[in-house]
């Protein structure tokens, strides 16, 4: 399969390395498992996203970047780990930062430039 997504790339080779998957996935039959591995990642790959190739150019945007970030770095731990005694609250407050800190400018901006991309 050289020059081609060779499969299920959220938990590495699998298929080359049939000793972790034996350990971490139990299958009854594990030739079919592998068989239909390939084949709903053949089925994945056959329709690619059309925004395949894009890339947001931030040039413009630094501000907004580094306050967004910042803001992340603040939040995201607490929610992600769920160390809030309010979350209702708590992520009001997030989402009140995350649009201060220019978020709704870099949405805006990105859409704009993948509507260029697209020819829209």
């Amino acid at each position: 399969m050289a020059g081609k997504l060779s499969g299920i790339w959220m938990a590495g080779l699998q298929k080359k390395n049939k000793i972790v998957m034996k350990r971490s996935v139990a299958v009854a039959d594990e030739d079919s498992f592998y068989q239909r591995s390939e084949e709903y990642t053949e089925k994945a790959l056959e329709k690619k996203s059309v925004a395949l190739g894009y890339t947001f150019d931030q040039t413009d945007y630094s501000n907004e970047i580094a306050a967004v970030t910042s803001v992340m770095n603040q939040y995201l731990s607490s929610l992600e780990y769920g160390t809030v005694d309010d979350l209702d609250s708590y992520y009001e407050e997030f989402t009140s930062a995350l649009d201060d800190a220019g978020m709704d400018t870099l949405i805006a901006a990105n859409q704009e430039q993948l509507n260029a991309f697209l020819g829209k």
